[in-house]
């Protein structure tokens, strides 16, 4: 399952990303380039993406 994940990431966003898909490997070279304009993006989506989840597991798995 992680294989066809990561295989569906690298062939859908890989080339708007450029391939980036971890956050720290994107922050370096903004910080050398002195380019912020999309890092955003790669700071929020994890966030944003694991507190969708976390909702997600709860409303599947209910537990009282």
């Amino acid at each position: 399952m992680i294989g066809i994940v990561v295989t569906g990431i690298i062939l859908f966003a890989g080339p708007i990303s450029g391939g980036s898909f971890n956050p720290a490997r994107s922050l370096a070279p903004a910080m050398v380039s002195g380019n912020f304009t999309a890092l955003w993006i790669y700071i929020t989506a994890p966030t944003l993406g694991s507190i969708v989840a976390m909702f997600v597991w709860k409303g599947i798995y209910k537990t009282e």
